[in-house]
């Protein structure tokens, strides 16, 4: 008998311990897969499960009595794996139904069939309105060139590299030569380039026959990047990249492509999907537009309202500011009734800036006080429940008012009808006179928000000091989309407390409103003095809100609690425009001094705040306040200056746009970010951030695209000039900008779904106005959510070790050709994720694997759709990628792009520490809610725990450097290799110092074969080392190991070990004076709610570690100090040696 070879997937001799019936059981196995597979028509292809069954019932009564346990435990297994492919099954069903029910490529990627808000509510209609005038310039600026992409770059090159450069230019098919080297000058353009290489002798009889010179243009190789024209290649993305990374340029030589019918054909349906997004809108809001440009007040009544006072103001900060008239000094308010008495009719619509009416607030009621809808209520005998208000400009509030309703007993329907006591301004309760004065109109900001607080009393086990904890909440725009102030009752549905214990999002109050405290736990409260650092952070719950969320909670399909707050109803609308005009004040107004003339202590305050950081707390706002105007030639003063203003101050308000136009540095792009963060609510100073991030090239815009996601969430409205330039820059270049922003959103819409609506109007404007990105974006949407079935399946069958790692090979390789037949060959090709300027087709399903790690992550591989890529080397021709499902990659994204910027600006200061750090994308949850994302493949690399093991174990110094001489057998190759690691190695110990990179072993650093030294798996970041068993496994603050120091040293040599010291200490000192940038950059991700990030205070680690207190001398020793720390750490040795032995080897 011939046995063609064994089933895959049995493994059956390690269930028995009888050999005779392993013999048995091999033998029927092996034959009955040579019959399947060897004789065509006998029997059916069966599945190495099946095939162990059969054999099982074979052997059955011939064998002893365990052989039936076996069986039944078999027959589980196999039950629980058809459990698992019916479930993936059923996915695949349903994804397979949607694609086919959504023909429309925005529908499918919006999802609204099956999308669990409800759009259908006024700020939507709203904001489709709002951007009705400026569709047809959006589709004016559409990018349409996509038959010939281009990308640019301004990326800082090292400083040993020549200006000219070598490209190797591959020639059209049939030429006598098949390719050309030409060594270029950085001003050469394409189409100089291409009319040489017509007038060179060997070439121009062939290159005429195909054609003109301008009829070609230049494409790099592998990517999907062309040159025309004036093109400079030295600006190029492509050039810049292989010249940073020393690799060689290939070009090739080609007509420029004409669009084709396909070309033709998407553009044709994105021009429906703009005519459909048109049709959404409603006429009837446009019509309600207020008209800003009529503001006046009718003739007839501007004597009348020339007669009242301007009423006393008393600002927030303590400041008292009585407007003063040569007239009087009194206040008088006119009233409702009087003003009717003489015609509300004349006045068509009231501007806040003159309404001088009280404002208070109602608590009608609440409605649904469930634990369904609220998952924290507790609804004991003694518990009770009440409401808490409060008005709130930004991240500061503007009103103390006593804003406790009663607390009553705790029922579904709860009414309090309780009119809160009319707001006093927060630092003078009584003016200069000494009579209360409350909160008119007038005095409310216009970004101003109701913040309100269900709370539930009585669950402390402390009879003495009862608890109230928070079981929902919302908040409020007092003035909405259209500009109209909110009147009469409205519903905010609350959004719920998180039912997970331990989260930062838990607050527990014992004494009162300033005393709410993250615990660790539902019942436990922590002491005050614990978190004295953590509440200057997160002072208030007007911040927490404000970055939390900017409306209440309007998912479909779930059971939500609303409170009904009742306003001042008014027989017109009371209208805010962004900015009134300018009125001097009356009298001197508040003065301005130059600091230089102050008391010395008061220099000395000032010169302090100027050196002081982002993080650190103004000492002295109001004197800041005051020499405001003799410090408008500190680059890093504005932004404390107008944290210094008093935003519900009218003139103060106006003396902050004054200073944004006198402001006399130009302001460094990256740091107008800092003016998008939570502390700044003001519209003005906000589109003022903007402006300055219109000078970065699309290049630059990139690197800060994350955070400025985030920033949208800060905006008071769904408008806004943020939105509105990314949404321009990301049509004028949809590959460099416009991939990019739909994947942030793409995510951010599943880790804050209070921000779901903003996120979802955003990206459905864009994809109805972006054309053929828009079909683009859904073939590599559609190829990830198959992808998630993939890997949902494989990670269940895998963590099941008992079904046998053979079979899940089986089913992995199975899924895969489906993919290919019934996905990747009908769509023909796709942007890859990860680098839109690179197009893949198939998989190359041999190739493909999934890794042993517990997340069970899946290695792709693709074919590049260039066909020229494999002429150059077998590796391009191949694309690699990692999809991993279970860990939130948006860490591992930031941390990637602080190393990436870090790289730049060590290039700009002329040191070239030689990074490289790959590509992720979070791509959101899947349908079991679980995150997901890409990552990319770096080749020819290894862990140091894999040349460990290769070498000769943990403790061999000699390792690495054995590693190096391997594969670099050329001494001048080995130079470069040990030059790469001894820079990339002192790159690295800087950014994961500065960084608080934790959790790092021998698994998680890698070394490529060119000596690049890399990290991966940021799964840890700010200071968050790993413990076991109570013990620290990090003693020192980074890893720099003896056998690192081996190679670095060159074996012992003095002076390239202190080369290498100095090079740290240059790229540390490059660190420190970037400070600022580092620490906006982290503090506006802290509403991304990441782990380790989310207080300001959780960034105080990488401030301590830049030593910003020190000079940078000091600074340098203290950084040499932890290297030489680092180095003799021997209890790091002693770990990776454990972490061998646990992952095998040595």
């Amino acid at each position: 008998m011939r046995v063609s070879r064994m089933p895959t997937g049995v493994n059956s001799a390690s269930v028995y311990s009888d050999s005779k019936a392993q013999r048995v059981l091999l033998e029927y196995s092996a034959r009955k897969s040579g019959i399947l597979l060897d004789e065509p028509g006998v029997g059916k292809k069966m599945s190495p499960l099946d095939v162990l069954m059969e054999s099982l019932a074979l052997i059955k009564a011939k064998t002893n009595p365990m052989l039936a346990a076996a069986e039944n435990m078999s027959r589980k297994i196999l039950n629980t794996v058809k459990d698992i492919k019916s479930q993936c099954q059923d996915l695949e069903k349903l994804l397979a139904e949607e694609e086919s029910a959504e023909t429309n490529d925005v529908d499918y990627i919006i999802g609204w069939k099956r999308n669990e808000w409800d759009f259908d509510n006024p700020a939507v209609h709203r904001y489709r309105a709002s951007m009705a005038p400026t569709l047809d310039m959006l589709l004016g600026i559409q990018f349409r060139d996509w038959h010939c992409p281009k990308s640019f770059s301004k990326q800082p090159l090292p400083p040993e590299v020549e200006r000219s450069f070598e490209a190797n230019l591959l020639l059209p098919e049939g030429c006598p030569k098949n390719s050309t080297k030409r060594r270029f000058s950085p001003d050469m353009t394409t189409k100089r380039i291409i009319r040489d290489l017509f007038n060179l002798r060997s070439l121009a009889h062939f290159l005429n026959s195909l054609g003109k010179p301008e009829d070609f243009c230049l494409k790099a190789v592998g990517y999907n990047d062309y040159m025309t024209d004036n093109d400079l290649l030295f600006d190029t993305e492509y050039v810049r990249q292989c010249l940073r990374h020393k690799r060689k340029i290939h070009l090739y030589l080609t007509k420029i492509p004409s669009k084709s019918e396909q070309d033709i054909e998407y553009e044709e349906k994105g021009n429906e999907y703009a005519m459909a997004y048109k049709g959404k809108i409603n006429v009837d809001i446009v019509k309600q537009l207020v008209d800003w440009s009529d503001l006046s007040v009718p003739q007839d009544l501007q004597g009348y309202l020339s007669r009242t006072r301007r009423p006393a103001y008393v600002s927030v900060t303590g400041r008292v500011s009585v407007a003063r008239s040569p007239s009087t000094r009194t206040t008088t308010n006119y009233g409702i009734k009087s003003l009717s008495s003489y015609g509300w009719r004349k006045l068509r619509q009231w501007p806040l800036s003159e309404c001088t009416m009280p404002f208070s607030v109602t608590v009608v009621g609440a409605e649904n006080v469930t634990q369904e809808a609220l998952p924290r209520l507790e609804s004991g005998p003694t518990s009770t429940i009440g409401v808490n208000t409060f008005l709130f400009l930004g991240s500061k509030r503007i009103l103390l008012t006593d804003g406790y309703t009663n607390f009553i007993e705790t029922v579904q329907g709860p009414r309090w009808m309780h009119r809160l006591p009319r707001a006093t301004l927060i630092a003078g309760q009584v003016d200069p006179t000494g009579s209360s004065k409350s909160i008119i109109y007038k005095e409310i900001p216009r970004g101003a928000r109701l913040g309100i607080l269900l709370w539930e009393q009585g669950r402390g086990k402390n009879a003495k000091k009862p608890e109230q904890a928070v079981v929902g909440w919302g908040c409020l725009q007092l003035v909405d989309e259209l500009g109209k102030f909110v009147q009469g009752d409205v519903d905010v549905r609350l959004w719920k407390n998180s039912e997970k214990k331990g989260g930062h999002d838990k607050y527990v109050a014992t004494q009162g409103l300033e005393d709410m405290l993250p615990p660790d736990d539902l019942n436990h409260t922590h002491d005050m003095k614990n978190f004295q650092q953590r509440m200057r952070d997160l002072n208030t719950w007007s911040e927490w809100l404000y970055r939390e969320s900017n409306r209440d909670n309007n998912f479909r399909n779930q059971a939500v609690c609303k409170v009904r707050i009742r306003f001042p109803s008014f027989p017109v609308p009371i209208v805010a425009p962004v900015v009134y005009d300018y009125k001097p004040p009356f009298g001197d107004g508040k003065k301005d001094v130059d600091w230089r003339s102050l008391e010395y202590k008061d220099q000395l305050i000032i010169k302090d705040i100027i050196k002081s950081d982002a993080l650190e707390e103004i000492k002295d706002p109001e004197l800041v306040w005051k020499c405001r105007s003799s410090l408008i030639r500190e680059p890093n003063m504005l932004g404390k200056i107008l944290q210094c203003a008093d935003w519900s101050d009218p003139e103060d308000v106006h003396e902050a746009h004054r200073l944004l136009l006198r402001w006399a540095p130009p302001l460094d792009p990256n740091l107008a970010l800092q003016f998008l963060d939570f502390r700044f609510s003001d519209p003005l100073v906000r589109d003022y951030a903007v402006n300055h991030l219109k000078r970065l090239a699309d290049s630059e815009l990139r690197m800060y695209l994350l955070q400025l996601v985030q920033c949208l969430k800060f905006e008071s409205y769904h408008d806004s000039p943020l939105s509105r330039f990314l949404l321009m820059r990301a049509l004028k270049n949809p590959l460099m900008i416009g991939h990019y922003l739909f994947w942030y959103l793409q995510a951010e819409m599943s880790f804050a779904p209070t921000f779901y609506e903003r996120y979802q109007v955003i990206l459905e404007l864009y994809l109805c106005m972006a054309g053929r990105h828009t079909i683009e974006l859904r073939k590599q949407l559609s190829c990830v959510r198959k992808l998630e079935i993939v890997s949902d399946l494989i990670t269940r069958l895998r963590r099941g070790e008992e079904t046998g790692g053979k079979d899940v090979d089986y089913e992995y390789k199975e899924r895969l050709n489906e993919l290919n037949s019934e996905f990747f060959k009908r769509l023909g090709s796709l942007h890859n994720p990860l680098n839109p300027r690179i197009e893949m087709t198939t998989l190359r399903v041999e190739k493909c694997k999934y890794m042993s790690s517990k997340m069970v992550p899946l290695w792709l591989v693709f074919n590049n759709k260039d066909p020229n890529a494999k002429k150059i080397s077998p590796s391009m021709d191949k694309i690699y990628l990692i999809f991993k499902t279970g860990d939130d990659l948006r860490q591992d994204t930031l941390t990637l792009q602080i190393l990436t910027l870090m790289d730049q600006l060590w290039l700009q200061n002329k040191l070239d520490m030689r990074l490289s750090p790959y590509q992720t994308v979070a791509t959101g949850f899947n349908r079991r809610g679980v995150p997901a994302g890409l990552i990319e493949v770096v080749l020819n690399s290894a862990t140091t725990h894999g040349i460990q093991n290769d070498g000769g174990g943990a403790f061999d110094p000699r390792c690495i450097d054995s590693y190096l001489r391997k594969h670099n057998p050329d001494s001048k190759e080995l130079e470069k290799s040990k030059d790469n690691f001894s820079r990339s190695c002192a790159g690295y110990c800087v950014a994961t110092y500065v960084l608080g990179i934790g959790d790092r072993h021998s698994g998680n650093i890698m070394c490529n074969r060119d000596g690049h030294l890399f990290h991966i798996d940021f799964g840890h970041f700010l200071g968050n080392f790993k413990s076991k068993f109570g013990f620290k496994r990090e003693r020192t603050a980074f890893v720099f190991t003896p056998q690192m120091a081996f190679v670095v040293s060159n074996n012992s040599s003095k002076q390239r070990y202190k080369n290498f010291v100095n090079l740290a200490k240059d790229a540390f000192s490059v660190v420190r004076n970037n400070s600022i940038l580092w620490e906006v950059l982290f503090l506006l991700m802290v509403s991304a709610g990441m782990p380790e990030c989310l207080m300001a205070s959780d960034i105080l680690y990488m401030r301590d570690m830049m030593l910003l207190d020190k000079t940078p001398n000091e600074a340098g020793k203290g950084f040499e100090k932890e290297l030489n720390k680092a180095k003799g750490d021997t209890m790091r040795v002693i770990d990776n040696w454990f972490h061998a032995i646990k992952h095998g080897k040595k």
